[in-house]
C-alpha cells in the first residue's frame, strides 16, 4: 500500500471514529451545535485538498452540500484555539497510525550535500 493511501485510510478511520471524542476533548464542540467536529475537519481538509485557496465561501458551500447551514460569520467564529488544537489532534493521531517509516529516520538523519538534493 502506498504512502498516500495508508494516510488516507488512516484518516478515514480517524474521521469515522474519533474526531467527535477529539473535538470535545480539545473543547472545539462543547454542546450540540448546527456544525459537528466531524463536518468542520472535512471542509477544511477535503475543501483544501481540492482547493488550497477555498475561502470561507467556498467552505460555506461545503458545508451546504453536507447538509450543513451556516453562514460565513458562523464559520469564521469557529477559527479559533480550540479548532487549531483540534486539527493538531487529527494530524497527530494520523501520523501515529502510520507508525515508523522505514528509511525516513535514517534519511533525516544523514546530512546530503545540496547537489543530491537537487538531482
Amino acid at each position: 500500500m502506498s504512502n498516500v493511501s495508508q494516510i488516507a485510510q488512516a484518516l478515514q478511520e480517524i474521521l469515522n471514529e474519533r474526531v467527535e471524542a477529539l473535538a470535545k476533548e480539545t473543547k472545539f464542540i462543547q454542546r450540540v451545535r448546527q456544525i459537528s467536529g466531524a463536518d468542520f475537519a472535512q471542509a477544511l481538509i477535503f475543501g483544501w485538498l481540492q482547493e488550497p485557496e477555498v475561502t470561507v465561501a467556498g467552505l460555506t458551500q461545503i458545508l451546504q452540500r453536507r447538509a450543513v447551514t451556516i453562514s460565513e460569520p458562523g464559520i469564521s467564529e469557529r477559527f479559533t484555539p480550540q479548532a487549531a488544537s483540534f486539527l493538531e489532534r487529527i494530524l497527530q493521531e494520523v501520523t501515529q497510525r502510520q507508525g515508523p517509516r522505514r528509511g525516513r529516520a535514517h534519511c533525516a538523519a544523514t546530512p546530503v550535500p545540496c547537489s543530491v538534493c537537487r538531482r
